[in-house]
């Protein structure tokens, strides 16, 4: 894989990010809360139009490799509409973010035309084929800040990473 220095770049920023926040990052997940869909902002529908809540206490949400690349490259995450435990599926319509699907606008629905897969997306910034795709993002492939700045460097591959052969740095 050629590394241009834009897609070198991108690979440093998310090391860097990962590194400072090491609590909002987790291979596993999509853009999902930590503690469900309570506490999060949610967007919803009042009188003509659509309202962002705020959240009633921190959300915590984490992002994995995909995800950050994209935040870090002016990607948003989509609304998706969820079930209101009390009221039903949309009886009472309620919708939240989700860093699955991504646009390069806020507050689009995930539905939305211009709106993609946040892996498809990543992929592309990170110069990624399809296979270096599934082994970067594959919910057990888990980064550490120096793997990131290694595969920017061109000394590692997402395989390497995916399938546990060695990454050590020599320097």
């Amino acid at each position: 894989m050629q590394k241009t220095s834009d897609v070198r770049r991108r690979w440093e920023a998310a090391a860097d990010a990962i590194e400072r926040y090491p609590f909002l990052y987790e291979q596993g997940t999509w853009g999902e809360p930590e503690r469900g869909w309570q506490g999060w902002p949610e967007v919803v529908l009042m009188g003509d139009g659509w309202e962002v809540t705020e959240a009633t206490e921190e959300c915590n949400t984490k992002a994995c490799l995909a995800g950050w690349v994209c935040a870090l490259n002016g990607y948003f995450p989509t609304v998706r509409f969820h079930r209101d435990e009390t009221s039903g599926w949309l009886s009472n319509p309620r919708a939240g973010f989700t860093w699955e699907i991504v646009n390069r606008e806020p507050l689009q629905m995930m539905h939305d035309p211009a709106s993609r897969g946040a892996s498809g997306v990543a992929a592309e910034l990170l110069g990624l084929d399809d296979h270096e795709e599934e082994c970067a993002f594959h919910s057990h492939t888990e980064w550490t800040p120096d793997q990131l700045r290694l595969v920017a460097k061109g000394r590692l591959t997402p395989q390497e990473v995916h399938y546990g052969q060695g990454w050590e740095d020599d320097e």
